[in-house]
């Protein structure tokens, strides 16, 4: 049987996550302030990467990156603009519109993640290779949690 939780230490580590994410979003903000991609289109572009032949409805994309319709469709518009998302009529719901990376798209975000990749390095400098690993594996198990039981709550 493992050992009792200690809510106090989970509730701290819920906070060091935030506090994390807020530093990080703030030095990412610095490393790409001089590109035409600001953070949330960065963010998308990420979806896309990582999604890179799906295409995605407003609808898909505002579930996955958990925020609103008008949010997203505003993002959505701007990067298709710039040609770095390309949209298709959705062959399942003439309704709707599937959204999809161009070559564009995946060159600013290459681009974004070089300006992002020194200081990246400079944080983990002084990190052992293995820390490095227990922090991936365990955040990626965090991640995974959380897009799994997106509705599930105490």
């Amino acid at each position: 049987m493992p050992p009792p939780v200690d809510a106090e230490k989970i509730r701290q580590t819920l906070v060091w996550i935030g506090v994390a994410n807020q530093l990080m979003v703030t030095r990412l903000n610095k490393a790409i302030a001089n590109t035409d991609l600001p953070f949330a289109q960065f963010i998308m572009l990420n979806h896309f990467r990582a999604f890179a032949d799906e295409g995605h409805t407003i609808g898909r994309l505002a579930n996955a990156l958990e925020t609103g319709q008008p949010g997203v469709t505003k993002t959505v518009a701007r990067l298709v603009e710039k040609g770095y998302l390309r949209t298709e009529p959705n062959p399942a719901d003439g309704r709707s519109r599937l959204h999809y990376l161009t070559v564009a798209g995946t060159t600013a975000h290459t681009d974004a993640l070089s300006r992002i990749a020194p200081d990246a390095m400079l944080i983990f400098r002084d990190w052992a290779p293995e820390d490095i690993n227990d922090l991936h594996r365990l955040l990626f198990k965090l991640k995974s949690w959380l897009d799994e039981n997106r509705d599930t709550r105490a």
